[in-house]
């Protein structure tokens, strides 16, 4: 992605039709957000994403679903909504593997809005947690995307 702050799961083949009866509707229609963050459409990303958190709350993969959110609302510069998304994946899980580059997409995001004390503080807060993970996401973070009043 634009920001390089997620993975967001296995790659789909999209040659290869979405197998319907192996999977439940929670992971459809998670898959087809991934492949629409994965053709760019973000718009339609965002929709199946929304849709997603609305109806599976509590699923296993509810933050990995609201750190993609984020990033689809990044990209298309949607900076409140993205900082909100990133923050609730990581205030969903903190210990799991999207949460260091759910608090750099909030900083970047954050910096985006003007709010760049905020987003200084929350780097730091990345930092002091996940300083091996957050090294390597700002070192892969486009220049012009790299948050510049914070060292």
């Amino acid at each position: 992605d634009e920001l390089n702050v997620g993975k967001i799961g296995k790659p789909i083949d999209l040659l290869e039709p979405v197998e319907m009866k192996n999977n439940s509707a929670e992971d459809i229609i998670l898959m087809k957000a991934i492949d629409n963050f994965q053709l760019r459409k973000f718009s339609e990303a965002t929709h199946k994403l929304r849709t997603f958190i609305e109806r599976y709350p509590f699923s296993t993969r509810y933050a990995e679903a609201n750190f993609l959110l984020g990033s689809s609302f990044f990209e298309i510069n949607e900076y409140d909504s993205a900082a909100n998304a990133y923050l609730d994946s990581f205030v969903a899980d903190p210990s799991g593997e999207n949460a260091p580059r759910s608090l750099v997409g909030l900083a970047v995001s954050l910096e985006q809005i003007n709010q760049s004390e905020q987003a200084c503080l929350t780097l730091k807060e990345a930092k002091a947690r996940y300083s091996v993970e957050v090294k390597k996401i700002l070192d892969d973070m486009d220049k012009d995307k790299k948050l510049s009043k914070c060292n």
